[in-house]
């Protein structure tokens, strides 16, 4: 519906980061998009483009909404919402009106066509000629719910569990393994192991 209202239904990107790489940032948690919408196969993946962070960010996830106008920059909006319909709105009426439940705050700013002055993003946008990049083939996009999912198995999960599993924790199994660390080639799920800790156990 924001598209429709907006008209740009084949222009909009949403910069979103890869499983992969959300999974080891602070912050994840706070980055929705419900499993439902993308393993019942309608979500368009084609509006998704990469989430790439400057190279001094390597903790954190950025949590702002921010949306930009590319390749020129003419314009950026930075505020509290999130891309949903109670946020931006619906169309009823058959189109004629916009019905929107909750209303933020935001800041919008315009950059006259006589000035040059470049916009600090929390993200590294594409540039004018690289345009957005179309989704990688065979990534998945961060889904929490998937995650959690993975991580808390209450039973031993069969080899394809087991090759999911494995494969999430790769990056940690790399960064482990290149400081000479054992790493489990075949964890072990988070429900196992929270089964078999004494009841004094902590895990962090």
């Amino acid at each position: 519906d924001l598209s429709k209202s907006v008209n740009v239904r084949d222009h909009i990107r949403v910069a979103w980061p890869l499983y992969d790489v959300a999974m080891w940032k602070k912050g994840s948690n706070f980055l929705r998009f419900p499993s439902k919408h993308f393993e019942d196969g309608q979500f368009p993946l084609k509006v998704l483009t990469p989430l790439w962070l400057p190279s001094s960010r390597k903790k954190y996830l950025c949590h702002s909404k921010t949306m930009v106008s590319l390749p020129n920059n003419g314009w950026i909006y930075m505020g509290s919402h999130n891309l949903s319909q109670s946020a931006w709105g619906r169309l009823v009426s058959n189109g004629a009106a916009l019905q929107i439940s909750s209303y933020e705050l935001g800041v919008f700013i315009a950059q006259p066509k006589d000035e040059h002055h470049r916009l600090t993003l929390p993200f590294v946008p594409p540039s004018g000629q690289q345009r957005c990049k179309p989704w990688p083939s065979g990534e998945l996009p961060w889904l929490p719910g998937l995650f959690c999912d993975r991580v808390f198995l209450t039973s031993t999960p069969d080899a394809e569990g087991h090759e999911l599993l494995s494969r999430s924790l790769l990056p940690a199994h790399k960064w482990a393994s290149s400081r000479g660390l054992h790493v489990a080639e075949r964890p072990q799920p988070l429900g196992d192991c929270l089964a078999s800790l004494p009841d004094s156990g902590l895990l962090v």
